[in-house]
């Protein structure tokens, strides 16, 4: 497991998603300016999830491990 940690830059809220091997899952709303951190298993796929007029949508996503 390897920390990974996320702030949230933007204006609106956001939905950060984290899906790993072995069932592994995270999911957690992140606010203006707040920063999570959690483990998560190396190679596990971060998904940063937006919504604005045109609905839901992905905005970026991060290997976990990977450089920035």
């Amino acid at each position: 497991m390897i920390e990974f940690s996320y702030k949230n830059e933007h204006s609106r809220m956001l939905i950060v998603r984290c899906i790993g091997e072995k069932s592994f899952y995270v999911e957690k709303v992140v606010l203006p300016s707040e920063v999570i951190a959690f483990e998560a298993p190396k190679d596990a796929r971060v998904e940063i999830w937006g919504n604005d007029l045109s609905g839901l949508h992905i905005e970026d996503t991060i290997i976990v491990g990977e450089p920035v």
